[in-house]
């Protein structure tokens, strides 16, 4: 599967927005990205054929999104979340999930009324490190 349709397949047709970012990094390729992003395929088509390579960034609050953030950096935040989720008695996660280059991987939610409360958080379980919440921002 090709990036385009990758994109199609993942976060258009779930009517999320999206916007370049620079090949291999964060930093995004047009200003003003929060009002900029699109989930219009003929956008992201220009996008794509103006950037061949550039990443997808992905924002969280212009989609109403509530992101779990397992980094393995520093901490193997993997292991922390399957301890998290044991000891909450979660046996399976049905969401949309992406892997980050580090290793790393996303889960993403449809934010609700409660979750929009909630502000970013780097390593916000005590006894769980190497998990973050993006509410706001992008990935």
């Amino acid at each position: 599967m090709n990036k385009l349709e990758f994109i199609k397949k993942t976060y258009l047709s779930n009517h999320l927005k999206v916007f370049p970012v620079v090949e291999n990094g964060k930093l995004p390729l047009i200003e003003g990205w929060q009002n900029d992003c699109s989930d219009d395929f003929f956008q992201v088509v220009y996008w794509l054929e103006n950037a061949k390579n550039c990443n997808i960034g992905l924002p969280a609050n212009e989609n109403d999104l509530f992101i779990i953030d397992i980094d393995m950096h520093d901490v193997n935040g993997k292991e922390s979340f399957e301890r998290l989720c044991g000891d909450l008695g979660i046996k399976e996660i049905d969401t949309l999930m992406q892997t980050t280059p580090s290793g790393g991987i996303h889960y993403i939610f449809k934010s609700d009324d409660e979750l929009k409360e909630v502000t970013n958080s780097a390593n916000c379980f005590k006894d769980y490190r190497g998990i973050d919440i993006r509410t706001k921002g992008y990935i």
